[in-house]
């Protein structure tokens, strides 16, 4: 896991260790039974994706640093500056 979402779980008042263990057990149970069928007949292996995270009303941002780390053990880690604020992060219109 990166340095920065590390310290990011940290300020929040979480382990990371603990963090990417339970990540870890969460992902070995989802692919217990191998890669999604579904998944490799219909996205291309080297496919990338995007998405952006818009409140509609202002408000608090959680778990901002889990879902970093979450994408950072899967090794799609997000272009974000999510893990580097402090949390809870503020959440205004139409940007996070």
């Amino acid at each position: 896991m990166r340095a920065e979402i590390a310290t990011a779980l940290e300020r929040g008042g979480l382990d990371p260790a603990d963090v990417e263990r339970v990540v870890r057990m969460a992902l070995d149970e989802d692919l217990a039974l191998g890669p999604d069928v579904t998944t490799i007949a219909t996205v291309a292996e080297d496919a990338r994706a995007s998405g952006d995270v818009v409140p509609r009303t202002p408000g608090v941002l959680a778990g901002g640093a889990v879902a970093a780390a979450v994408f950072d053990l899967v090794g799609g880690a997000p272009r974000s500056s999510l893990a580097g604020r402090s949390s809870p992060w503020p959440a205004r219109r139409g940007r996070c």
